[in-house]
């Protein structure tokens, strides 16, 4: 959601692929365009990218998590703070494997995981679409603008 860069720079990859392409890379765009259907979803976080206009460094999702310290109130409310979201990039995995690494049980964190793997609609439906296609899937690249690293996902080692 932070990284504004992210989905600006896979358009950027879409408009290569469909709009007018260079000279020199014609041939090879065509020849992967010929080879493989390439499916393009600029931003999974949507809530939390729009999220980022009021409060920069946001990078979870926004649906509500929990109260602070777990600590709810007689009426359905919290009585410390209201916590939004999840971090998405931390809300893949099998069980075993998720909720192992990097991650912290507290639902204000930054790198809460959510309460089990897929739990919200954004990574969800990914999952979902990418099962479907898992026989004809070759490739998944999630881009991230944080560093020059090709980065595999921090919670998952296998």
């Amino acid at each position: 959601a932070r990284e504004w860069v992210s989905p600006a720079t896979v358009m950027y990859i879409a408009d290569a692929f469909l709009g007018e392409v260079e000279g020199e890379k014609e041939e090879e765009v065509g020849e992967i365009l010929d080879t493989f259907q390439v499916v393009i979803a600029p931003c999974i976080n949507p809530d939390g990218y729009v999220h980022t206009q009021v409060e920069r460094l946001w990078r979870k999702t926004r649906k509500p998590s929990g109260c602070r310290g777990g600590v709810a109130n007689w009426f359905g409310g919290c009585f410390l703070e209201q916590c939004f979201g999840v971090d998405p990039n931390r809300n893949w995995g099998p069980v075993g494997v998720w909720n192992t690494t990097g991650v912290q049980n507290n639902p204000c964190s930054i790198v809460y995981p959510g309460t089990g793997p897929f739990d919200q609609a954004n990574t969800a439906a990914v999952r979902s679409y990418l099962e479907s296609q898992q026989s004809k899937l070759q490739l998944y690249v999630t881009y991230h603008s944080y560093s020059q690293l090709f980065l595999t996902p921090v919670g998952y080692s296998a």
